[in-house]
Parts: structure tokens; C-alpha cells; sequence
């Protein structure tokens, strides 16, 4: 069963692979785990993993790029499989074992025939995909309304706010709409997990800097969740792809609608960091850890979106920078690949990125997402060189 093999390949691999690092304190924090298996010709691995459950405020960001704004498991897994997608394309570039083959007139590379993401996590992701009715027994689920059911416990709710000047109560469960992420303190401009997600299946999950030398979009296969996570289904579904309900419409011939196949282990994670409701003296634990199959630095800690023990007097220098920020992925690939519109060192970030998928990513957010946190135009506009 492939989510049996793929929950065990993470919770081993988190357990017996990584450094202690940024890892949860035992019976006093909690965090999520997520994690990316390759699945190539029958050999499967885990190529990116991360932890975490913070976001930044607003008044933390930077408009020079250089600080990871969301530090949710989600995301900072997907921003380390990034890393590894540009290094296997190097590989094909320079003709080592890869899992893209290069083509020399295009310029561009195709993900091998079969190949295939698996996408693992210990928790349904935040905002709409955890929003779902209790597991009641049949004679309570017989005397409950359903609207009742979902605020009953918080198992079953988002602490996601809702967006936009009209809304009478942030946090009100109305499925479908999209959110910012939870949190204390100041507000944050960071979509929520399930919205982000539903993005991917729709843009797929490279980015619009590398969609400019591939082929075609890259689509996680499955969505995993191991035996004893906090999930639905039927509301993960609704959230990654069922609110696209008009999807043959997307004005593109490169881009579609993905829909994951969702898979539950029937098996324990083996992982003892996963929030329990009953343990209400555990703390979310403050660092993320960030790790992919790289050569060089696959492991980092993040702590307020920058490296964990960075000196203050560095807090504002490269060096504490994240390889996983804007900024370090934007100069990577600037400094790796040939741009279609040049290579020169002052093209903006946002002009950086394939027109096609900031086209569709407009159109999504014009029919589906019409109040996505606006974080203003500045915070797009850096350069390798600022």
C-alpha cells in the first residue's frame, strides 16, 4: 500500500536522517511534518521535508525577498523541493543521472517518463481543508446539526481568517473561501495551506521561475495522510480542487486542473511530535526545519523566516538569509539558467517569472480567489542585485 510505504519512509526518515536541530522539545512542542517521496521505476526516496506551523506578520516582511513569510510545514517543503528541482536539472544539463532529460535546441527539461511526487503530512492543511464535521457515532450524529458539528471541537475548525472588509466574523466556517493564515500578535498576509495547495493543482508545484524552462507543469500524484492525522477526505477534496468548479475553462493549453489522489496508511506514523488535543500543555514548536536532496547545505533551521543562530549583529546580512527564501531561489536560478528575457542582473522578480503562469495565475484569482491577501506590489519588485 503506498501510503503505508511513504508514511514510513518520512516518519524513518525524519527520525534517523535528520539532525536534532530545529526538531520539536519531546513531550513539551508539537509541530507538522511534511514531506515529497520521488517515485521513479519502482524506486522510491524522500527528496524534501519540512517542518513547522509559523508565519510571520506583516509588519516582519521584507520587499528585498530575503525572509520566508510562511514557515507552515506545507510550504517550506514545497520552497526545499524547489531547490532539488533546479540541482536535477543541472544534473540533466551536464548529462549525470537525472530525473528530467534536457532538451539541447529548446533549452528546456521534461520530467522521465513515470515519475511521479508523492506529498506527505501529518495534518490536514490550514484554512479550508480543516474545516470538516466530527466522527460522530450514529446516534449523535442523528441529534447534531451539521452546523453545530463544526465548531464543536477544535479538531474540526480553521483558526484561518477570512479576508475582505465585509466579513461580520473572521472566523466564521463558511467553507470555500479563501483565508489568511492563523495566528497571534499582528495579522498576517499569507494565504492559508488549503489555498496555496489549490493553486498547485491548478499551476502546478515548480513556480513560475522554473516553468520558464520546462516543459510542462509539475503535479504532486498523491496526498498522504499517515493512520492518526487530523483530516477529512471529503473536506480536503472540497478544498484543493472542488472549489474549482468551472476548471475546462482555464485559458491555457500548458496548464489543467490536477486533482491528487488522497491516501490514508493504515499503519501509525512513528512520529511523536503531532499535536493531540488532550496534550494542551504542548507548545507549537518555534523553528521549522528545511531539508532537501542537494549537495550543498540540504539542512537549515528557520526561526521568524530567517537561519536559527544567526548572530543580531548578522540579522541583516546574506547571511541569514534562508536558501529557501525569494531572494536566494531567485539568484540561483538567474545565476543556473538562461532567461528567456535576460540575463542581465536588474529584471524584477515578477517580471522574472513565465508569463503564461502569471497569466492563469491572475485568472484564478480573478474567477476563484477574489480577495487573496494583497501584499502590495513592492514586496515583487527586488532584483538580484538590491
Amino acid at each position: 500500500m503506498i501510503a503505508n510505504k511513504v508514511t514510513r519512509m518520512c516518519a524513518e526518515f525524519f527520525e534517523k536522517n535528520l539532525p536534532k536541530s530545529g526538531k520539536p522539545v519531546s513531550e513539551r512542542e508539537w509541530t507538522v511534518l511534511c514531506g515529497i517521496v520521488r517515485d521513479l521505476e519502482g524506486k522510491m526516496e524522500v527528496v524534501a521535508m519540512g517542518t513547522g506551523t509559523k508565519c510571520i506578520g506583516a509588519d516582519q516582511m521584507s520587499e528585498s525577498g530575503d525572509i520566508v513569510n510562511d514557515s507552515h510545514a506545507e510550504i517550506v517543503t514545497r520552497r526545499a523541493f524547489l531547490r532539488y528541482l533546479m540541482e536535477q536539472m543541472v544534473f540533466a544539463r551536464e548529462g549525470e543521472q537525472s530525473i528530467f532529460e534536457f532538451g539541447k535546441e529548446s533549452g528546456k527539461f521534461s520530467l522521465r517518463k513515470g515519475c511521479r511526487f508523492h506529498f506527505f503530512t501529518t495534518h490536514s492543511p490550514c484554512g479550508d481543508a480543516s474545516i470538516f464535521p466530527m466522527r460522530l457515532g450514529k446516534e449523535e450524529e442523528d441529534s447534531e446539526p451539521a452546523a453545530k458539528k463544526l465548531k464543536v471541537s477544535q479538531e474540526n475548525f480553521t483558526g484561518g481568517k477570512l479576508i475582505g472588509s465585509l466579513v461580520d466574523d473572521p472566523m466564521d466556517q463558511t467553507v470555500g473561501c479563501v483565508r489568511t493564515k492563523p495566528g497571534r500578535g499582528v495579522a498576517t498576509l499569507s494565504a492559508s495551506c488549503s489555498d496555496k495547495m489549490a493553486r498547485w493543482c491548478a499551476l502546478g508545484v515548480q513556480g513560475g521561475l522554473l516553468m520558464n524552462i520546462l516543459t510542462s507543469p509539475i503535479y504532486f500524484s498523491t496526498l498522504i495522510y499517515p493512520q492518526d492525522a487530523i483530516y477529512d477526505r471529503e473536506a480536503t477534496e472540497r478544498a484543493l480542487w472542488g472549489r474549482f468548479t468551472n476548471h475546462q475553462d482555464i485559458p491555457s493549453d500548458t496548464f489543467k486542473l490536477h486533482c491528487p489522489e488522497v491516501h490514508v496508511a493504515t499503519e501509525k506514523t512513528g512520529f511523536s511530535f503531532t499535536r493531540h488535543p488532550l496534550h494542551e500543555q504542548c507548545q507549537p514548536c518555534p523553528a521549522s526545519m528545511v531539508w532537501c536532496r542537494v549537495r550543498q547545505r540540504p539542512h537549515e533551521v528557520a526561526v521568524a523566516g530567517k537561519r536559527q543562530g544567526v548572530t543580531k549583529k548578522k540579522l541583516k546580512t546574506p547571511a541569514a538569509r534562508l536558501l529557501i527564501a525569494k531572494r536566494s531561489l531567485f539568484e540561483h536560478y538567474m545565476s543556473t539558467f538562461a532567461h528567456p528575457i535576460a540575463t542581465v542582473q536588474d529584471l524584477l522578480y515578477q517580471e522574472a517569472k513565465d508569463k503564461e503562469y502569471r497569466a492563469v495565475g491572475q485568472w484564478l484569482k480573478e474567477q476563484y480567489f477574489r480577495v487573496w491577501p494583497r501584499k502590495g506590489e513592492n514586496y515583487l519588485k527586488f532584483t538580484c542585485k538590491d
